[in-house]
């Protein structure tokens, strides 16, 4: 009885017990996840909106530009456009064929260079795939079922464990190491990305600590619905 007890302390893997000594251990990995993902989710609607405003910014300076291109050839040997040649006004139609133009190639290169639909869409989807591994870890489906753990062994990356005789403790310390691993090589992909010559700003991330926030693990799929599928 006395080796029992001890066993069940330790979380011995010859016997069928809970994982002892790793009360809220599940809990941080989720919260660890849900603050990568409100990082993701900030910074991915900074670059959205970066990209909406240049993209903007340069679609009326390519249609000003084409339109002052004209304008100047027109203007150049039209009749009626004499009195403006002869003003002092002229001067300034010439340099706004030079300019604008100048602008719009400007804004153009910085769109190329510093890609921020792309940042967008790389994190976009790395917060869709962050979210679709807490749900698979917290529901303990997929490759964090124990059962499946079993019947597949267990990869993680090359090395593979043979754990069908092992119990639900073992396996419940297995899934969470890979869901940590799995978030971490999701973060390291956005860093090996364009975002490699940016940074992730941190400073609209949403507050975990408080209630109903998307972050707490205790709230699940309430502070999700609201804060993700409403658009929020």
């Amino acid at each position: 009885e006395t080796l029992n007890k001890l066993a069940t302390c330790l979380a011995s893997a010859s016997m069928n017990v809970q994982e002892a000594g790793a009360r809220g251990s599940d809990h941080n990995a989720a919260r660890s996840a849900w603050m990568s993902y409100t990082l993701l989710s900030s910074n991915c609607e900074l670059q959205g909106r970066r990209s909406d405003r240049i993209v903007a910014c340069s679609l009326v300076f390519s249609f000003l530009s084409t339109f002052a291109t004209v304008m100047l050839t027109v203007m150049s040997d039209a009749a009626w456009a004499r009195p403006v040649r002869n003003s002092d006004h002229w001067v300034f139609v010439q340099w706004a064929a030079i300019v604008i133009p100048a602008t719009s190639t400007l804004l153009s290169t910085i769109i190329m260079t510093m890609n921020f639909s792309g940042k967008w869409a790389t994190m976009k989807m790395a917060s869709a795939h962050i979210v679709a591994q807490i749900y698979l870890f917290r529901g303990r489906v997929g490759r964090y079922n124990a059962a499946e753990m079993r019947r597949l062994n267990f990869s993680r990356e090359t090395d593979r464990i043979d754990l069908s005789k092992d119990n639900d403790s073992v396996l419940a310390q297995h899934a969470r190491a890979t869901f940590v691993e799995e978030v971490q090589g999701i973060m390291q992909k956005v860093q090996d990305s364009d975002m490699g010559s940016d940074h992730l700003q941190a400073e609209d991330c949403i507050d975990l600590e408080a209630p109903n926030s998307i972050g707490s693990a205790d709230v699940g799929l309430q502070g999700l619905d609201q804060k993700l599928y409403r658009g929020q």
